[in-house]
């Protein structure tokens, strides 16, 4: 009798194993940038690009309305997002995806660059969001000079 019920607790500690590794595979496989957008992100697609770890790049394009887009960037940049220029300067904003744009036309909405400490000053990441024909572009690359 002992045997028995030992079988069937090990039997039922390896599938609650199997089941919370399942789990922690899955949660560590979802985009997390999922998190911070709709809730219908959750399930839904949308374009991301990331590489590197230290060094890294990561940008997307995803579908939002105007709102949508001021509360991601409220909930990215803060309350009063940082504005460096009207303009993004595209070499900040670096990504080899296909679904980047060559250029933006409308004005960011955050935009910040890091640079080194006087008096080298060289820029070597940057972060902002453009909202252009219905979709929001966010980027944030960091770790090399740009």
């Amino acid at each position: 009798m002992a045997s028995h019920s030992f079988m069937r607790s090990r039997k039922f500690w390896l599938a609650s194993a199997s089941f919370a590794l399942a789990g922690a595979v899955f949660a560590l496989n979802i985009e997390p940038m999922r998190f911070r957008l709709p809730y219908r992100y959750l399930v839904e697609s949308f374009d991301i690009q990331r590489s590197g770890m230290i060094d890294f790049t990561m940008c997307m394009k995803v579908g939002l309305t105007p709102k949508e887009a001021n509360n991601f960037v409220l909930g990215m940049f803060g309350a009063d997002p940082v504005l460096i220029s009207p303009g993004v300067d595209m070499n900040h904003a670096h990504c080899d995806a296909a679904f980047w744009p060559d250029r933006f036309s409308a004005p960011p909405l955050a935009y910040e660059v890091q640079t080194s400490p006087a008096p080298l000053s060289y820029v070597y990441g940057s972060d902002g969001a453009v909202y252009e024909d219905g979709y929001l572009y966010f980027w944030s690359n960091s770790g090399g000079v740009i």
